[in-house]
C-alpha cells in the first residue's frame, strides 16, 4: 500500500494477492484524496480475496456453467450437468484454493473402481474445464490441480459398419417400400450427418443450387438444438439425385396439406425426432433381413455415420475432408477411425510388394 507522485498529481496502489500484481487508483491532484482512494482500494481487493477463500468448486461450476450455455449444444449441457451432479462428488464441496493434484489423483482413482474409463474422462474433462475457469477467468488460482492428472486409457472401439453394395440394398429396399422415411435414411447415408442434424433441417435450408446449409438440430423431445460444435454449423453439396428426392419429399409433404417448416415429418406430420427415425431405420432393417436371403448386419442409426467416414477413408478420401464434411475435426476424426489406418497400410504394402516381387 502506498501513495505514488504520477504526472501532475497522486495515485494509490495496492498489492492483489489474487491477480499476483499491484492494482491501481484513478490519479487526483492532492495527496488526501489519493489517500482516501486507497482506503477504498484496499476495501475492493480485501472483498475479492475473501470471496476467493469461499470459492467451492460447485460455486465455479455454476458460474462456468452460465458463462458455457450460449456456446453449446443443449445435449452438451445436459451432459455436463449429468456428470456433475452424479461423478463429480465430495469434490464439489471443496474449496477450490485446497484442491490439490492429489485430491484429483484419488478421485481418479475412486471412480476407476466404478465406472467406465470413458465416464471417467469425460468427467475429470469437466473439472478441468471448471478449474481452468478459475484459474483464467475467476483468478482465485494460480494453477489447475487437475492439468497433468492422467486419462485413462481406452480401448478403440470399432463401430459396425456397411459398406457402399450393403448401403445401396437397404437404400434400395427402403425406396421399394416407398417409405416415408426413404428420404432422410438416403441422406444420412449420403452425407454422413448426425441424425439430430438431419431431423433440425428446414425447407429452407435446400437451396436452389442443390447446397443444404446445417445450422440446428432436433432433440428427441422435438425441440430445436444449437449445433453441436461450431464446425458442425456447415454446408453440404449435395448429388442432383439427392436434391431431387428432397424437392420430392417437400411436394409430396405439401400435397398432402402439411405445411410445417421442417423438413422431414413423421406419419402424424410432427417434425421427425431422431429416436423416432431410429426406430423406423431398425424397423426397416428388420424386414430387409426377414425377407432375403443374405443379411445385412444389424447396426445402429448412428452407425451409417460411421459407414460414411470409413467408405470415404477407404477410398482415400483425405481425414481433413472427411472431417469438414461431417463437421468433426481433424484429431476426433483420426481417433475414432485409427484402425482403419492399419488396415489401409497393410493393402498398400501388400499391393507394392506383389507388384515388384
Amino acid at each position: 500500500m502506498s501513495i505514488h507522485k504520477h504526472g501532475n498529481g497522486f495515485r494509490a496502489s495496492v498489492w492483489d494477492p489474487i491477480a499476483k500484481k499491484n492494482v491501481f487508483s484513478k490519479t487526483v491532484i492532492k495527496r488526501s484524496d489519493a489517500k482516501k482512494l486507497e482506503i477504498q482500494l484496499m476495501k475492493r481487493v480485501e472483498a475479492g480475496t475473501e470471496a476467493a477463500t469461499k470459492t467451492t468448486l460447485n460455486n465455479a461450476y455454476d458460474l462456468w456453467l452460465q458463462t458455457v450455455r450460449k456456446n453449446v449444444a443443449e445435449r452438451t449441457l445436459d451432459g455436463y450437468k449429468y456428470n456433475w451432479s452424479h461423478y463429480v462428488g465430495e469434490l464439489k464441496d471443496k474449496n477450490v484454493q485446497k484442491i490439490t493434484p492429489a485430491d484429483i489423483v484419488r478421485w481418479r482413482i475412486d471412480m476407476e473402481g466404478r465406472y467406465a474409463p470413458e465416464t471417467v474422462n469425460k468427467s475429470l474433462s469437466l473439472i478441468g474445464m471448471v478449474l481452468d475457469f478459475c484459474r483464467d477467468v475467476l483468478r482465485v488460482i494460480d494453477a489447475s490441480p487437475a492439468e497433468h492428472v492422467a486419462r485413462c486409457k481406452i480401448k478403440a472401439v470399432v463401430h459396425p459398419t456397411w459398406d457402399k453394395d450393403q448401403i445401396r440394398q437397404f437404400l434400395d429396399f427402403a425406396r421399394e417400400e416407398e417409405s416415408i422415411y426413404y428420404a432422410p435414411l438416403a441422406l444420412l447415408c449420403s452425407t454422413g450427418m448426425r441424425p439430430g442434424e438431419c431431423c433440425g433441417l428446414l425447407e429452407s435450408d435446400l437451396k436452389p443450387n442443390g447446397s443444404l446449409v446445417l445450422h440446428r438440430g432436433l432433440n428427441n423431445h422435438g425441440n430445436a438444438t444449437e449445433m453441436k460444435t461450431e464446425r458442425s454449423h456447415r454446408t453440404i453439396a449435395l448429388t442432383a439425385q439427392m436434391a431431387a428426392v428432397i424437392r420430392s419429399y417437400i411436394r409430396e409433404k405439401h400435397r398432402i396439406g402439411c405445411m410445417r417448416p421442417e423438413m422431414f415429418v413423421s406419419r402424424s406430420l410432427e417434425p421427425l425426432r431422431p429416436e423416432l427415425l431410429s426406430n423406423q431405420f431398425r424397423a426397416i432393417l428388420g424386414r430387409f433381413n426377414t425377407s432375403h436371403a443374405v443379411q445385412l448386419p444389424y447396426i445402429r442409426l448412428y452407425d451409417i455415420r460411421h459407414s460414411f467416414a470409413t467408405n470415404c477413408l477407404m477410398n482415400g478420401a483425405k481425414s481433413k475432408l472427411v472431417s469438414e464434411v461431417m463437421g468433426n475435426s481433424v484429431n476426433t476424426m483420426e481417433h475414432h477411425y485409427a484402425h482403419l489406418r492399419e488396415t489401409m497400410h497393410e493393402e498398400l504394402l501388400q499391393q507394392y510388394g506383389a507388384d515388384i516381387i
